[in-house]
């Protein structure tokens, strides 16, 4: 009897047919419904993350390193490191965090420091209710325990529990608090309760008031307060209860806190209301502040030494934007780009993640259908001989199989729309490292590169080279037997006429020296086109040296079998 009692049991706890098919079929929906909203995010957080590091990828390679010294600099994407003017610092007192609540409070609380950024902490201290929910002989029973803590908001003691037990218990953790008719009290009438931040609004960087850079105000945003105000120096300043039996109850309300309501903590970190022990309504204030010695600045510079923000071309699915980084230490340029393609990783490795097993949640889902009709059968074989061994079976190998089917789909999805992603956006960094160009680039593909690179291949015999090139570079070509005719989309004018600008060493004046394994630096306005190149000899590794727009310097190994781009190599000025 107890046996089949249990049977019964179980059967009513199970639901029909009907029940399981229309669970599965919405199961099936929401999975429907998730699968594809999961691969766009998938989608839209590889997408954010390439044209964030295409933008930082642009901007090592076209940004110029400067000196500290604004004068010498005039609208250019630079790149400096330089020490702030002390002096351009801002002064923050007591008004710039609670100017708008009171325009006496920097009167009432003399207090001030000197900083890029500053903010102001106020808490109070208040007693806090704690409730756990629990059953004793089949009976719900509320607990609640009080604790007396620093808190940056009120906490709204109206709410607490009114019961014998939570009144004891008051009594017990929060002392004084039934003394107060309001309970916990209200936040100074002359401060923001919490925290309050503010910036300066611009500093200078550099040697010199007349040429030091100046860094604009949402470049000082960037400069997050995190060091702590110290504030020993002002103890004179402050002649609040400096123990607990002075002054009056510390939760007497209406308060506007002042010099002689408030003291400096012992170990001058607090503005305090009251000498510890801390009571009932006491307050506390605390400040940091950012005062960097050295900033380094990633951004557009104008004639006049402002800084401001650069703009990023978009392109292959990346819109342009606008952008400007500065952190408050001093760094070398390749430090600072490394640092940028280090912000946001782990939250793109997280939604990755999250990505990946949502997907695969999805999928499981849109397959709950099969489950629940393997459940259904289950339940008529259940009714033969060995039915139960048999449902068991049935059922967890079509879960099993229902499992594994959700991870493969789920899995490969999501790997295939991050790797389309890549492949849309950054093409050519798929091969970027070893491309073939020339030699063994065939079809469309071997097309589209060598059109992108500028480089065709001759015949395989010598031949003369560009008008004006050193006799150095074509002897070098004639030992090799190519023939390799580098340019920019077929414009051989601007080719020759720099190449005309090239002779051997110890040429006469005005003629720029060209040497085996040297590189060649023309001035900025003698480039035009897209990419400008000049031929000189290659040096032993068969490496030519070669001139790109904006100055900028790459060396190519152009041997027509691979590609090899060697990106933010600097090129001393011949």
């Amino acid at each position: 009897m107890g046996l089949d009692s249990e049977l019964e049991e179980e059967n009513d706890d199970e639901r029909g047919a009907g029940g399981k098919t229309a669970s599965s079929c919405l199961m099936c929906c929401m999975g429907l419904l998730a699968f594809p909203l999961v691969l766009f995010l998938l989608m839209w957080n590889e997408k954010r993350f390439v044209c964030k590091n295409k933008v930082v990828l642009e901007a090592a390679e076209k940004a110029v390193w400067v000196e500290c010294d604004a004068g010498k600099t005039q609208d250019v994407f630079a790149f400096f490191t330089c020490p702030v003017k002390q002096s351009s610092l801002q002064t923050f007192t007591m008004a710039a965090f609670n100017g708008d609540v009171d325009s006496n409070v920097s009167a009432d609380i003399p207090f001030s420091f000197t900083a890029a950024s500053g903010s102001q902490y106020v808490e109070m201290y208040q007693c806090q209710e704690e409730c756990t929910h629990e059953r004793r002989n089949d009976k719900p029973v509320e607990t609640c325990t009080y604790t007396m803590v620093w808190a940056h908001h009120k906490i709204n003691s109206n709410e607490f529990v009114q019961t014998k037990d939570a009144v004891t218990a008051r009594k017990v953790g929060c002392p004084a608090f039934e003394l107060v008719p309001s309970g916990n009290p209200e936040f100074p009438r002359n401060l923001h309760m919490g925290s309050s931040t503010n910036f300066a609004d611009a500093i200078l960087a550099g040697k010199g008031n007349d040429t030091s850079y100046t860094i604009n105000h949402r470049l000082v945003q960037m400069l997050v307060p995190t060091e702590p105000v110290p504030l020993s120096a002002f103890r004179a300043a402050f002649t609040g209860p400096l123990d607990p039996s002075s002054g009056v109850n510390p939760w007497t309300r209406p308060m506007v806190l002042a010099a002689s309501s408030l003291a400096v903590s012992v170990t001058g970190t607090h503005l305090e209301s009251c000498a510890q022990p801390a009571q009932l309504g006491c307050i506390r204030l605390s400040f940091l502040q950012n005062k960097p010695a050295d900033v380094s600045v990633l951004a557009h510079v104008s004639s006049a030494g402002e800084v401001g923000p650069q703009t990023f071309s978009g392109g292959w699915g990346c819109e342009a934007s606008s952008k400007q980084w500065l952190l408050p230490t001093k760094m070398t340029k390749d430090e600072m780009i490394a640092s940028l393609k280090e912000e946001g990783q782990s939250s793109v490795w997280v939604i990755r993640a999250a990505g990946i097993i949502l997907s695969v949640l999805s999928v499981f889902c849109v397959l709950q259908p099969i489950s629940a009709a393997a459940d259904i059968v289950g339940d008529c074989v259940r009714m033969m001989p060995c039915g139960s061994l048999i449902e068991d079976k049935l059922e967890g190998m079509v879960d099993w199989l229902v499992c594994v089917i959700s991870l493969n789909v789920g899995c490969t999805c999501s790997l295939l729309v991050i790797a389309l992603v890549w492949a849309f956006m950054r093409p050519v960094r798929l091969g970027a490292d070893t491309t073939d160009l020339c030699a063994g680039s065939g079809g469309i593909g071997g097309l589209l590169l060598r059109r992108r690179c500028g480089c065709e291949e001759g015949d395989g015999h010598s031949g003369p080279p560009p008008e004006g090139a050193p006799e150095a570079a074509a002897e070098g070509r004639r030992r090799r037997g190519k023939r390799v005719r580098l340019g920019d989309g077929g414009r051989m004018s601007d080719e020759a006429a720099l190449a005309g600008r090239l002779a051997a060493p110890g040429a006469a004046d005005g003629a720029l020296g060209a040497r085996a394994g040297a590189w060649v630096a023309l001035p900025p306005h003698q480039m035009s086109g897209h990419v400008a190149l000049v031929l000189a000899d290659r040096d032993a590794a068969g490496d030519f040296n070669v001139i790109v727009e904006n100055g900028h310097r790459r060396r190519l190994d152009l041997r027509c079998s691979t590609h090899r781009q060697v990106i933010g190599r600097r090129a001393p000025q011949l």
